[in-house]
């Protein structure tokens, strides 16, 4: 599988997407008409101008009692007179690679996935039907029926979604299929995609920030002494994320974000400047707040206990396209292992076992799969994150395609799977005073390593 790193620019070719449609719940749209300009400039073969929509996110994975807003993000459509449709997120001032993606006229979905701080080039057989399996959990048919408004990209967008576009569209990664077929199936991630050890950092007893010695209480002394002022990251951090008698609540949807998207810190670092040393547990407890609000894509509904909460969602059709879908394509998955109001945050890297045919259009699926956990307190010795194994039994019932679209659950099922997709990412429960640019020369210091 082909890696790029993000320092990489115009010969990089790149970009990653998903959803399934089942899970889209569109709400106010949102449609940007480019101007004819750019639709000139973008590619000879673009027929129309991109229309964009306001589409939800899906739930929250934060281990958090709070409940957030409904989630919603930028998405839009561009169709092409070769065929294509060219679907990206605009929430940000520049289109990304990793939230983008390509569906050709001949039935392959490109796109990019971030992985361990590279990109990575990944294809999936799609027919780019309603009922096709989305990697970015956004439709992949434009939303027609709901209503537009206009309004105008920067150059910055109109330039990067130019880039992005190219980027894709001259993919040649190995074409992945998840169409269900009967006998023994699996796959694994590569060694170097496996996700690194980490401590959840409970709400209780706040130890990012609690003390001169947390993570927290450093990166504000570190801040202050490039003159960046006082971040006061430690005063938010007392403020949100608080206990509040939940024991369970705490960061291991950080540490899943980080454990999948970025490298491991494996070094404690000194600033020979400030005179502060940051451990390898401190630079991961920085990374656990900095990508809480990571952008992903979100499979199933998150069960509360509330009216109309489904115990059993999320379905196995869901469950076994987007698992098999990324682990088979390289990625690893996250999931929260019991569908209870708690929240448990853990990783799945392989799965491994046997699909046998039942009827014409049903098969049962016994899966086991490798599954990683957080540490249950700090340590400085990085590694692997710990791992167990877990038998997932349901049926699957497939369309004329192969593809599975219903099922039922023989076991107990996981509450919702998920996917980290960019570390670009916004909620109300993310630390504003924990910024890349601090993060990225802690983790890059210079100084003496202990």
């Amino acid at each position: 599988m082909k890696q790029i790193h993000p320092s990489e620019k115009n010969t990089n070719k790149t970009r990653k997407s998903q959803f399934n449609l089942i899970f889209l719940l569109p709400l106010t749209v949102v449609s940007l008409q480019l101007e004819s300009v750019w639709a000139s400039q973008v590619s000879d073969s673009q027929t129309s101008p991109a229309r964009c929509y306001q589409l939800s996110s899906g739930d929250s994975p934060a281990r958090s009692v709070v409940q957030e807003p409904r989630r919603v993000a930028l998405w839009c459509y561009e169709h092409r007179q070769n065929g294509n449709l060219f679907i990206y997120n605009a929430d940000f001032a520049k289109v990304r690679p990793e939230l983008a993606m390509l569906q050709s006229a001949d039935g392959v979905l490109s796109f990019a996935s971030l992985q361990a701080g590279h990109l990575n080039l990944l294809r999936l057989k799609s027919d780019g039907s309603s009922t096709a399996f989305s990697p970015l959990n956004v439709s992949l048919t434009e939303p027609i029926y709901l209503p537009e408004t206009f309004s105008e990209f920067s150059a910055q967008t109109r330039d990067s979604a130019i880039q992005v576009y190219e980027q894709l569209a001259a993919s040649n990664a190995t074409v992945v299929d998840i169409q269900i077929s009967e006998g023994r199936f699996g796959a694994a991630v590569s060694p170097s995609a496996l996700p690194w050890r980490g401590y959840w950092w409970p709400y209780e007893g706040q130890p990012l920030s609690q003390g001169p010695q947390s993570p927290m209480a450093k990166y504000d002394r570190y801040v202050i002494s490039r003159g960046g002022g006082n971040p006061r990251s430690v005063a938010w951090e007392n403020r949100h994320h608080r206990f509040q008698g939940v024991s369970w609540e705490g960061h291991c949807n950080g540490w899943v974000s980080s454990a999948i998207l970025r490298a491991e810190p494996r070094l404690p670092k000194r600033d020979v400047t400030s005179g502060l040393s940051f451990s390898v547990s401190d630079q991961k407890g920085l990374l656990a707040e900095k990508d809480y609000c990571s952008s992903d894509a979100f499979f199933g509904h998150r069960y509360r206990g509330l009216p109309g909460d489904d115990i059993t969602d999320i379905y196995p059709a869901a469950f076994h396209n987007a698992l098999t879908a990324y682990i088979n394509m390289g990625k690893p998955v996250a999931l929260d292992t019991d569908p209870g109001i708690p929240v448990d945050n853990n990783i799945i890297s392989a799965y491994s076992g046997q699909i046998q045919k039942r009827s014409a259009n049903t098969y049962e699926v016994s899966m086991r799969a490798t599954i990683h956990r957080y540490d249950d307190s700090r340590t400085e010795v990085p590694n692997r994150a710990p791992i167990y194994y877990r038998t997932f039994h349901y049926l699957l019932n497939v369309n004329s395609a192969g593809q599975a679209v219903s099922g039922r659950w023989l076991s107990r099922n996981p509450d919702f799977l998920w996917v980290p997709l960019s570390l670009q990412g916004n909620c109300s429960h993310n630390n504003p005073a924990i910024q890349e640019q601090w993060i990225e020369q802690i983790l890059n210091l210079t100084g003496d390593e202990i």
